[in-house]
């Protein structure tokens, strides 16, 4: 269910990496709660743009989002022309983007593919 979530292959939740293309993140807002918790670590893969695949849903990506870094899913709707970052969280609002703004309203710092939920075990 969390592969399918983030829209990664499942494989990717459970290997270890080492590759230099990788990096931790600690989430600093419950954004994406119950997944991420503020403090809860995720793994990020990096990259500057979304994955360019055949499906509204995009993945899960970490971001600036008005001067701040958060994590949120991306999904398209290519007939109203726009991206849709959804937190998991129902207290954060859904954030419409047309298409041809996106790159100038966020930046994308790379794509969540692990998520381990410190706060969970407390």
């Amino acid at each position: 269910m969390l592969a399918d979530y983030f829209g990664i292959h499942f494989s990717k939740l459970i290997e270890e990496r080492k590759d230099t293309n990788y990096f931790e993140f600690i989430a600093i807002d419950d954004a994406m709660f119950p997944l991420l918790d503020v403090g809860d670590i995720a793994t990020v893969h990096k990259q500057d743009k979304i994955d360019n695949i055949n499906s509204n849903n995009k993945g899960t990506y970490l971001m600036i989002l008005n001067k701040t870094k958060t994590i949120r899913k991306i999904e398209s709707d290519e007939i109203k022309g726009n991206f849709t970052l959804i937190a998991m969280n129902a207290y954060y609002k859904t954030i419409k983007i047309p298409n041809e703004e996106f790159y100038s309203k966020i930046q994308i710092l790379g794509k969540v593919v692990k998520a381990i939920n410190k706060s969970a075990f407390k």
